[in-house]
């Protein structure tokens, strides 16, 4: 994990495009405690800063050229360091939402909170809670619902309703402990679950368990 300050501040990185959005919340963050540690107006400067400076939390615009968030995420989750990702939108809509959340964001939240909403969600970020707009989770559980998984999404799930482990699961699918990794997040940001028994349960309910 990222270290923080001695003082123990959480160390953040803002990144987005427009300069009046950033320095806002680069002055709201150092007025509340945050250690902001860098700054990025561009996708590949986000990159850099985090690998250089490995904060506690990116917080992360979607649409920060000349790569959006996804490119991002997936460049700044393969680094080591641990950094958490906070993706900040002007858009309440599932299609960004998931994108982010499937490429490996921690959360997807809106640029309409207010202050300390917005506060509140980089420490919950930071301590590795999963923040997702309310409507937006509402939306995305809606959707998975009426929507079908992939063919290995569901072989996964099955597999966790019937108690298997990672490991188990990699051997009996014939993929790594990465990938199964990689389908248990996109399962359960699909069904906005937080953990293995919420997921079981809300595919059940969806209808994926069925044979």
């Amino acid at each position: 994990m990222p270290a923080s300050r001695a003082d123990g501040a959480l160390r953040v990185v803002v990144a987005d495009d427009h300069p009046v959005v950033r320095d806002g919340v680069v002055a709201l963050l150092d007025a509340r405690g945050f250690d902001v540690v860098g700054e990025a107006d561009d996708s590949d400067r986000a990159i850099s800063v985090c690998t250089v400076r490995t904060p506690d939390v990116l917080l992360l615009d979607y649409e920060l050229p000349p790569s959006d968030a996804p490119a991002v995420i997936e460049a700044v989750r393969s680094a080591p360091g641990g950094t958490r990702i906070l993706v900040f939108s002007a858009f309440r809509d599932t299609e960004r939402a998931r994108t982010a959340l499937d490429a490996g964001a921690d959360g997807y939240v809106t640029k309409g909170l207010r202050a300390p909403d917005l506060v509140d969600a980089v420490r919950r970020t930071a301590a590795g809670e999963r923040v997702v707009d309310a409507e937006v989770e509402r939306a995305l559980r809606d959707e998975a619902h009426r929507t079908q998984p992939t063919e290995r999404q569901r072989a996964v799930i099955v597999l966790v309703a019937g108690g298997a482990t990672n490991r188990e699961i990699a051997a009996e699918l014939g993929i790594t402990e990465r990938t199964v990794k990689y389908h248990l997040r996109a399962l359960f940001d699909r069904l906005g679950a937080s953990n293995r028994a919420e997921a079981v349960a809300r595919a059940g309910d969806a209808g994926w368990l069925a044979r």
